[in-house]
């Protein structure tokens, strides 16, 4: 048997009786008492232990009942379950706009390198009218290669033609030549940066298949870092580049034709017009008709661009209509003072709807506003279309009659007549 010095055994004995109260303290501190749980104690280090003090602290957490326990856990299932349901509404929102987005660009390469193709083979004619030409030959030669059903072999026919001045031909050359070869820099470029911007999207789109709350974050912080850096800003220049290449070919083509013929040059002008004037007017409307469906990327940069200005006008407005409104005040006496009043009045009017309309930046928020606004009406078209889509008697007595109930008098009388009408060939003996 081992023999302790006193000092020895005097430690050894202080040290006893500190764990024998550590042990009386913690089996005072966990008490069972009926229908209570109570928590694991978790033991905090608040400093080093040292001894001689005390190294351990006990803290009380509070105590739940069963009651609160299954309250709670169903509570933070409802979390769960909300918090999934919202990382597979964005994932299946994300999926779809990133496939729309290629492809949109799968059909813009496809046109550019057509495009680029053609324009190609006009500019390789093209450059050779900057080339010097021999100003003591007063004609140019065309050789013309004809194919003669009559004759075996191919007859080569020189027809020759007066020379053009060299100012207006070098002007025309020059002119040609910077609209045509604009058009191929504008159609590359849009082919190159949509190569680009496929290569971010399948980027953005690598391992994000579960919906897990990593996989949630993960996918947000993708989804803001799109927004941050402007990639859909960028989609939408990309029809816009093929767009403006379009039209520098054509203009140029016009010129071109100038120089042959006055006759084709016109025919050509009168066409190309009227295709700049359909993609002028299909990128203004949707700005001023708010239910125009001609929304493209064009379209909507001019959207942003009309909001843009249109809030210092509107402000400059709402000024004018307030001191219009000031002048128009009643009671005035004078026949100046009262003509005054009238106009006054006429301009209120009419920048009244301009002044109290409220700016829209995207036309999500300014369909939302038409769509609150003529709520019934949609429903009755909604209704009135299915029907006339299926023409079936079992939809028309399963679904449409259950939405003819549930909906406004009037709106639904107006429903039950337009059905009607499209039925009307069903309809015998009044029935």
């Amino acid at each position: 048997m081992a023999t302790f010095s006193r000092q020895r055994s005097t430690r050894v004995h202080a040290r006893e009786r500190q764990a024998s109260g550590r042990s009386t303290a913690i089996a005072e501190g966990v008490r069972i008492e009926p229908y209570r749980i109570r928590e694991p104690i978790h033991r905090t280090f608040n400093r080093k232990p040292t001894y001689g003090g005390p190294a351990v602290e006990l803290r009380e957490l509070p105590i739940r009942s069963p009651a609160t326990t299954m309250a709670t856990t169903s509570t933070e299932a409802a979390y769960v379950e909300a918090w999934t349901h919202c990382a597979m509404a964005m994932k299946d929102h994300e999926e779809a706009r990133i496939q729309a987005w290629k492809e949109e660009i799968d059909t813009e390469l496809v046109f550019a390198a057509l495009f680029s193709a053609i324009l190609t083979a006009f500019d390789v004619e093209a450059y050779k009218m900057l080339q010097p030409q021999n100003s003591n030959n007063p004609v140019i030669s065309i050789t013309v290669v004809t194919d003669s059903t009559q004759q075996s072999n191919a007859n080569v026919i020189t027809s020759t033609m007066p020379s053009i001045s060299a100012g207006p031909s070098m002007r025309y050359a020059v002119a040609i030549n910077a609209l045509w070869f604009s058009g191929l820099i504008c159609s590359l470029a849009a082919a190159s940066v949509s190569i680009l911007v496929r290569q971010w999207l399948n980027q953005y789109m690598a391992g994000l298949t579960s919906v897990s709350p990593e996989i949630a974050r993960v996918r947000q912080f993708r989804r803001d870092s799109l927004k941050k850096w402007r990639v859909s800003e960028i989609m939408m220049v990309l029809p816009i580049l093929l767009q403006g290449a379009v039209v520098l070919f054509l203009v140029g083509l016009v010129l071109f034709l100038k120089q042959l013929n006055d006759t084709i040059a016109n025919i050509a002008s009168v066409l190309v017009a009227i295709l700049l004037f359909f993609i002028l007017a299909t990128t203004v409307l949707p700005t001023f008709k708010d239910d125009c469906a001609y929304q493209s990327p064009q379209a909507w940069g001019f959207f942003v661009v009309f909001q843009a200005l249109k809030r210092p006008l509107r402000s400059v407005s709402r000024t004018l209509s307030a001191s219009a409104n000031r002048l128009a005040a009643s009671g005035v006496e004078g026949y100046f003072s009262r003509t005054r009043s009238r106009y006054a009045k006429r301009l209120v009017q009419k920048l009244a709807p301009f002044a109290n309309k409220p700016n829209t930046y995207s036309w999500v928020a300014r369909e939302r506003i038409l769509v609150d606004a003529s709520g019934p009406v949609l429903d009755q078209h909604l209704i009135v279309e299915a029907d006339a889509t299926f023409l079936e008697d079992t939809f028309l007595q399963d679904v449409i009659r259950p939405c003819l109930n549930d909906m406004a008098p009037d709106a639904a009388v107006q429903a039950f007549y337009d059905i009607m009408a499209h039925r009307a060939d069903r309809i015998e003996n009044g029935l």
